[in-house]
């Protein structure tokens, strides 16, 4: 009995929580100006689907440069991930594999 109290205690105590926004700013006074400090997680990148790389290829060369993917946010945030050989530019061979 005194097991499930404890749950029942625990998840008002979580819900309650829940429930108080948090604010995950903090101003600290500096001689030099105030300096701002934000954490926490981010809020999420909007769902745009997987990228298509001919839509994205502006310049049709067959790879696609940083700047390219910049209307697919996801991949623009990804690049460097996606850019599994490291030269700068994603493949259509490493956008499907990232797409898996």
């Amino acid at each position: 009995m005194k097991a499930f109290y404890a749950c029942v205690g625990c998840l008002l105590l979580v819900g309650s929580a829940a429930a108080v926004a948090e604010d995950n700013t903090m101003t600290i006074d500096r001689p030099d100006g105030p300096l701002i400090v934000n954490w926490g997680q981010p809020p999420p990148l909007p769902d745009q689907g997987r990228p298509v790389f001919d839509e994205l290829d502006s310049n049709n060369d067959g790879r696609l440069t940083e700047v390219e993917t910049e209307p697919h946010a996801l991949l623009h945030t990804d690049f460097k991930f996606a850019d599994a050989n490291r030269n700068g530019s994603i493949s259509a061979t490493e956008l499907d594999r990232w797409n898996r």
